[in-house]
């Protein structure tokens, strides 16, 4: 039984992606291309892809990345990895190469990539066909290592690599291997706001971050609120003026109120209300009702 275990951050799952959108491409020469494009600097066609289940493990797998016509069969039906975004060549270049190839950088693909295309030229038309084979390798790779933790053979590495030299040396023990499925794992996740944590349970340590920072937990909380288009209230205590949307200190069994609400927390309730008492037994005015907070 292995040592360390394998947890996630935040706990759970995370919604599976179904389909993607994607321009036609072709592979032509070295370069994933777009069958049609409207020109240079504007939005090109793109087509609903569906996601096969568990596609990571079996289209991208399966795919012989030796073989070009095998890639050209897997793009022209799903379309490219789209490594490169739509940022200009040169700043993409350095994210895609340096999330690509996490620990050692593949300075020689950076060169030929650089030597076919201007400098001003958008990644977003083409996709070189190495990036692809090199993202492929990569989260395969990410994919063995994980298979052997399960089945317990990753003590001296995985036994599957293909990465080689131009992304990293195959780990030759499971503490490596796992330290690069974290890292892997993080850039692969980064829009996500989603990592692993892999503790050493026989060193009482662990080998990556164990939650993300304090800026990564909280931007989540604001999209949350404009995707379900809520409405932010003002604490109607007088002294604190607060915006918010669920009040707090009145959850209960992680439930907080958002509906009939005036105040953003119980103690704002409470000051504001002895605050109105103090003011009516000063005026000799006797509550009749008790206002709800």
């Amino acid at each position: 039984m292995s040592r360390f275990r394998i947890t996630t951050w935040p706990g759970g799952t995370l919604a599976e992606i179904e389909r993607v959108f994607s321009p036609d491409v072709r592979l032509v020469g070295d370069r994933i291309e777009q069958v049609e494009s409207r020109g240079r600097g504007r939005p090109a066609e793109r087509r609903p892809v569906d996601v096969p289940p568990e596609m990571y493990l079996r289209e991208l797998r399966q795919i012989d990345l030796d073989d070009r016509d095998a890639i050209g069969s897997f793009v022209e039906r799903f379309g490219w990895l789209g490594l490169s975004d739509s940022r200009p060549l040169d700043a993409e270049r350095r994210h895609i190469l340096d999330s690509l190839y996490v620990i050692n950088p593949a300075r020689g693909l950076r060169k030929a990539i650089a030597a076919e295309v201007r400098p001003d030229e958008q990644l977003r038309e083409w996709e070189h066909v190495e990036e692809f084979r090199a993202g492929a390798r990569w989260l395969r790779d990410l994919t063995s290592i994980y298979a052997a933790h399960l089945d317990g053979s990753l003590e001296n590495g995985p036994a599957r690599w293909e990465s080689g030299d131009i992304f990293l040396d195959r780990p030759t023990s499971e503490r490596e291997a796992l330290i690069t499925l974290d890292m892997g794992m993080k850039e692969a996740l980064t829009e996500f706001h989603a990592r692993i944590s892999i503790a050493d349970e026989e060193m009482g340590d662990t080998l990556g971050p164990s939650s993300p920072p304090l800026f990564v937990a909280l931007a989540p909380v604001l999209f949350n609120h404009i995707a379900e288009s809520v409405t932010y209230r003002t604490c109607a205590n007088v002294t604190c003026g607060q915006l918010f949307y669920r009040q707090r200190d009145r959850a209960e069994h992680g439930q907080h109120r958002t509906e009939g609400v005036r105040f953003c927390s119980k103690s704002c309730a409470k000051a504001q209300a002895q605050r109105e008492y103090r003011r009516r037994q000063r005026s000799g005015i006797t509550p009749t009702n008790k206002e709800t907070p």
